[in-house]
């Protein structure tokens, strides 16, 4: 028992430092308050459902690439400290991908052909004639 409580005590050490130096405050306070939701919510579990109830609230105040720092930030962060693997949470990808479902914004055809016959055809900038 004391040679297993030497090689957690080495193993704990070694995965201590596994997050990025310069993130690690950010990434340890953003884990601390999914933490907290958990402790508030009495959830015991870091479930796939679980993260889409989290994501689901967190999607109502918060743009999808916040979302998404989020969801990088917790997969890393409990991965590392809960040995929990994010790659199988198919319906949390989707959820986060239809986060991203806003149309691009684009020219559109009538706006692009206004402006190509309206605009003058001389301009200082543009002038080839006078080269």
């Amino acid at each position: 028992m004391e040679n297993r409580a030497r090689m957690q005590k080495i193993a704990d050490k070694a995965t201590a430092n596994l997050l990025p130096a310069k993130s690690a405050g950010p990434y340890e306070a953003e884990y601390q308050k999914f933490i907290k939701w958990c402790e508030e919510n009495k959830i015991r579990e870091f479930s796939e459902t679980t993260l889409l109830v989290y994501f689901q609230i967190k999607s109502e105040i918060m743009k999808a690439s916040t979302l998404w720092t989020i969801y990088s930030v917790l997969k890393s962060t409990l991965g590392i400290k809960h040995n929990i693997n994010h790659s199988k949470f198919y319906k949390l990808t989707a959820f986060l991908k239809r986060q991203n479902d806003t149309s691009p914004r684009s020219l559109k055809y009538v706006p692009v052909e206004t402006f190509l016959f309206t605009a003058p055809d001389q301009r200082e900038s543009c002038d080839y004639d006078s080269a």
